[in-house]
């Protein structure tokens, strides 16, 4: 079962999504059992709305896992789009519910090891993802560092071998910078 959320496609457009799916399914997404259920949201990804969609579906069915995707554009966030049900969206996402006939579990996987250095977010750029300070040191000097170059010489590949890991549970979820912006580092999820 997939339904579209509309152009906007935060937290109203979200609710209004998942009151027309639990219409369909003749009972609210919440009442659906975690063991049989699981979601699908494939969101655009050039408004930086990841987080908010995935706060919205976190109240539409806090017992449903998701496993999440963003659509991008060779990292320019400048324009991408979610299609569904005949339907094209700029600012949105396709969700799918899917019963399962068998068992199954959600993995959470990560290909980099956590080192002993710590960084802390210490500024960023009020409204965006742009990290302007790390460790009371400006972003880009501190990655600068960590490569061993020149800040002026950071590539995108340099900034992707350097993710930053929030550690839950001594799990590291990966926080992936991809360019140098507004005198700071942008990172591809909120920060903050």
């Amino acid at each position: 079962l997939a339904w579209r959320v509309a152009d906007g496609g935060g937290e109203q457009a979200s609710s209004a999504a998942g009151e027309r799916r639990a219409t369909q399914l003749g009972r609210p997404l919440r009442a659906l059992e975690h063991d049989t259920h699981v979601g699908l949201a494939l969101l655009e990804g050039a408004t930086a709305r990841e987080e908010s969609i995935n706060e919205s579906l976190g109240d539409l069915a806090p017992a449903l896992r998701f496993v999440v995707g963003s659509a991008g554009d060779d990292i320019r966030f400048e324009q991408t789009w979610a299609y569904c049900d005949g339907a094209l969206a700029h600012d949105g996402c396709a969700l799918a519910v899917l019963q399962m006939d068998a068992p199954f579990t959600t993995l959470h996987g990560c290909n980099f090891e956590p080192t002993d250095a710590t960084a802390t977010i210490t500024g960023v750029a009020p409204g965006t993802r742009v990290v302007t300070s790390i460790n009371d040191r400006p972003a880009a000097e501190f990655y600068a560092e960590l490569a061993g170059k020149p800040a002026a010489e950071l590539s995108f590949g340099d900034l992707l071998r350097l993710p930053l890991g929030l550690m839950i549970d001594d799990v590291p979820w990966l926080r992936s910078p991809v360019r140098l912006e507004r005198g700071g580092v942008r990172f591809a999820c909120r920060m903050l």
